[in-house]
């Protein structure tokens, strides 16, 4: 069966058949065709290398390419010459070297592709861009979870089921369109990028939302009128803080926090020191990068919000010992 235009089918069917003819005379060849919308350089390539241990054994492969509108044609035409093996074990071992190959390309160099065609089918509120950012995050959670501690069960999970599915199709098939096979073919590994895409979007869309409250703050800061000429912020364990000013002064907004907690029963920690720095309106703000060691993400929040009038400091004494390892005396 070929997945794809019936015009396509039969413009392959004639093309193999023929070439099927013309490679019979004298020596036994096998053809086959493989279609895709994509360039087939990359697949030329792969099926070379992955092909070329077997010329020892007397099978060699020669690719043919042509075009259409819509495809592009990649002709594997092996030729089995004087070999040990019999007809069937050749056309198996050769089969199965062309689905691993494909396997590798579908996989290696067409995830990104294909979770973009996942997103286009699923998703139609997106714009491109914004499109271009959810698949870069899910590429990246691929990336990770292959790295992870259970990365060899993903990474051969998931090419085994996509071989085995490919070696099921070529043993009694000429012609396979992968764009066709992607889709209908591939259910499981479709669904695998679907979920990934999930998590991206809720991620992509946490990332917006913030970048919103961000750019709300920025918008506060830059009206506000300053209150303070300086303000230090020093980070206290577990999850306290202090706010002082250029003499060493601690400043009241720990009583506006404090309120705030009453009053909402629980906030958010970073909330509540970003609610603090806004009430005391600092005209220049003083990070001491010693006591944000376990929240990075904070700084980089506060300095996008307050922008240039961040200033990080990691050479006082008291950065320096807690950024050196070294409990601070009381």
């Amino acid at each position: 069966m070929w997945l794809g235009s019936p015009v396509l089918a039969v413009y392959g069917f004639c093309r193999v058949h023929i070439l099927a003819k013309e490679g019979s005379v004298g020596r036994m060849t096998d053809v086959i065709c493989i279609g895709a919308q994509n360039s087939l350089d990359a697949i030329a390539s792969r099926l070379r290398q992955e092909l070329a241990f077997l010329a020892a054994d007397g099978i060699h492969l020669s690719l043919e390419t042509s075009h259409s509108r819509f495809f592009n044609f990649l002709y594997c035409q092996l030729d089995y010459g004087n070999t040990a093996y019999s007809m069937s074990e050749r056309r198996h071992l050769s089969r199965q070297c062309i689905a691993n190959a494909l396997t590798d390309i579908l996989v290696d160099d067409w995830q990104q592709a294909t979770l973009l065609r996942v997103l286009n089918r699923r998703f139609h509120c997106f714009a491109e861009r914004e499109k271009q950012r959810i698949v870069q995050l899910a590429m990246a959670k691929l990336v990770q979870r292959d790295k992870g501690p259970n990365r060899l069960l993903y990474q051969v999970a998931r090419k085994s089921r996509i071989r085995e599915a490919l070696s099921a199709y070529l043993k009694d098939q000429d012609r396979i369109n992968l764009d066709g096979f992607l889709h209908f073919r591939l259910r499981s590994y479709w669904e695998e990028l679907e979920d990934i895409l999930y998590l991206s979007i809720d991620q992509f869309l946490s990332e917006k939302e913030y970048q919103e409250f961000v750019q709300l703050l920025q918008h506060f800061v830059q009206i506000l009128e300053p209150r303070h000429d300086l303000v230090h912020v020093v980070l206290r364990e577990p999850d306290g803080f202090a706010l002082l000013d250029e003499q060493g002064h601690v400043l009241q907004a720990d009583v506006l926090t404090n309120e705030l907690k009453a009053e909402n029963g629980y906030a958010d920690q970073d909330d509540l020191l970003i609610s603090a720095l806004l009430s005391v309106a600092p005209n220049k703000l003083v990070l001491h990068v010693g006591t944000f060691r376990s929240r990075p993400k904070l700084v980089e929040t506060l300095q996008q919000i307050f922008a240039s009038k961040v200033e990080l400091c990691r050479s006082c004494d008291y950065c320096l010992q807690l950024l050196a390892g070294e409990p601070k005396e009381n």
